[in-house]
């Protein structure tokens, strides 16, 4: 029910600090993305985990928009290991939508947990 998931949030978490940690002279992205990166991811699985334990009817449902930006969240990682041309414009899109996808998700979450 929730692996799938939280396979995806570890993936995302790890993929960036170990970008953000390398001494490797890849593409870094700048340090204010990765840091809303990791901040979303951290405050959606801890939410989820808030809900799981409190709530006894949880109904997580994923949504175009975060699918969208773990889509693009993975690419960027995949664009900055290779260097790959349009990382800084996929960086600041994964941004966006990263910080979009997690206000929606609050709302939404917020909503459900206060029934």
């Amino acid at each position: 029910m929730f692996l799938d998931p939280l396979a995806d949030k570890l993936l995302i978490l790890f993929g960036f600090l170990g970008i953000l940690l390398t001494a490797q002279s890849i593409f870094k992205p700048p340090l204010w993305v990765s840091v809303i990166v990791l901040f979303r991811e951290i405050v959606i699985a801890l939410g989820f985990l808030t809900l799981f334990f409190f709530s006894k009817n949880i109904h997580f449902r994923p949504n175009w928009l975060g699918k969208t930006t773990t889509c693009t969240q993975m690419m960027l990682i995949l664009f900055c290991l290779l260097s790959w041309p349009g990382t800084i414009a996929l960086a600041y899109a994964a941004a966006f939508l990263t910080i979009t996808s997690g206000v929606v998700y609050t709302v939404r979450e917020m909503t459900q947990f206060s029934e």
